[in-house]
């Protein structure tokens, strides 16, 4: 079996242990009453980052700009 977050999820979920997954993997084994979280309004912030080549691209600056918008929408803002 390969590790993945997914799996972590999983083994938290059947009692093996507990994990820190992004809440976008956690929500639906959470809604699904498989994992609680222990302090749900607490979160821990990692940095994201977007890296591509150095080059000016026209195709480069949509794909940032899509990130960046996907990103406001979804992440938690801080206040």
């Amino acid at each position: 079996m390969t590790w993945t977050r997914a799996s972590s999820i999983d083994a938290a979920a059947r009692g093996m242990g507990g994990c820190l997954a992004p809440e976008g993997l956690l929500e639906r084994a959470r809604q699904a009453g498989r994992i609680v979280l222990p302090e749900p309004n607490r979160w821990l912030d990692v940095p994201l980052y977007w890296h591509h080549a150095a080059v000016c691209s026209s195709t480069f600056q949509h794909i940032t700009d899509a990130i960046r918008a996907t990103a406001a929408q979804h992440l938690r803002q801080r206040a």
